[in-house]
């Protein structure tokens, strides 16, 4: 993996203890749109998507990879 930002890696630390993008960025105090953004960069950097997102059900879910960034 490139190098990748602390604070996409914190959001995404944030994200996985809280268990979404809205409590991650009452944690950090930060906005959700912050949130994302960050999980967007970080996704960019790895090639590869952390979170899946169903807006159907309005839920998350971390892809195997995401779950073993969120864990580290």
């Amino acid at each position: 993996m490139q190098w990748a930002p602390t604070h996409a890696l914190r959001a995404l630390a944030a994200v996985y203890l809280t268990g979404g993008i809205r409590p991650a960025g009452r944690m950090l105090g930060v906005a959700h749109s912050s949130i994302a953004r960050h999980i967007s960069e970080l996704e960019a950097r790895v090639g590869a998507q952390l979170l899946e997102r169903s807006k159907v059900q309005r839920r998350l879910a971390f892809t195997p990879l995401g779950e073993e960034l969120g864990r580290e």
